[in-house]
């Protein structure tokens, strides 16, 4: 006679939306809502051209450069969790440095850019211009430096305690966090060195 045979259930569905992953999606979505903010801003701040303008004033050249270490720095951090699934610790740590290094290129990049503003006396309280921009590169600045203070604290703490091959491992929220940083990136060097500075807004 024959016999229904169930299936065992799939134990490997992917990754699951753990708290530490829901909590880090709810927090890039409310920084989203920042970022979107502070960009409409500046939008609004080119109808107001009363002194330096970006088209005048930024190097679009120069940023191109230190953008596409950032953004090839999401490759080198998606290239260093398939090296935790293989237990390869050291592998891992080597593209988290070459993530941390190809990041702070870019923050090197950005603060050079704000001081050739300074220099041609331009701050933030110059006009609206310099202000949403100012505003708006220096908290994504900010945001860059806060992920690679936590991908290095993690390529650190790796040498005592092996990253856990956990979807919800500390590794999986700072990759989140650090593509979202990336991401977002690209919408800004779009408006500011794009639309405003190349097409003049």
């Amino acid at each position: 006679m024959a016999t229904l045979t169930i299936p065992a259930a799939d134990t490997h569905m992917g990754p699951t939306l753990g708290p530490k992953r829901l909590g880090v999606l709810l927090f890039i979505a409310s920084e989203s809502v920042v970022f979107f903010v502070l960009i409409a801003m500046y939008v609004v701040g080119q109808a107001h051209p009363n002194g330096p303008t970006p088209r005048a004033q930024l190097d679009v050249g120069h940023m191109i450069l230190y953008s596409v270490a950032l953004w090839a720095s999401s490759a080198t951090m998606a290239m260093a969790l398939p090296r935790v699934q293989r237990d390869d610790q050291r592998g891992m740590r080597w593209w988290l440095l070459a993530t941390v290094v190809l990041g702070a290129i870019f923050v090197i990049g950005e603060a050079q850019e704000w001081w050739l503003l300074y220099q041609d006396q331009i701050s933030a309280a110059r006009n609206l211009w310099a202000t949403t921009f100012f505003m708006l590169t220096g908290i994504h600045g900010l945001h860059v430096i806060i992920g690679l203070i936590a991908i290095g604290t993690i390529a650190l703490v790796s040498l005592r305690a092996p990253v856990s091959k956990s979807h919800e491992s500390g590794l999986e929220v700072v990759s989140l966090y650090w593509h979202f940083v990336d991401a977002m990136w690209i919408l800004i060097f779009g408006t500011i060195y794009v639309w405003s500075a190349v097409l003049g807004g």
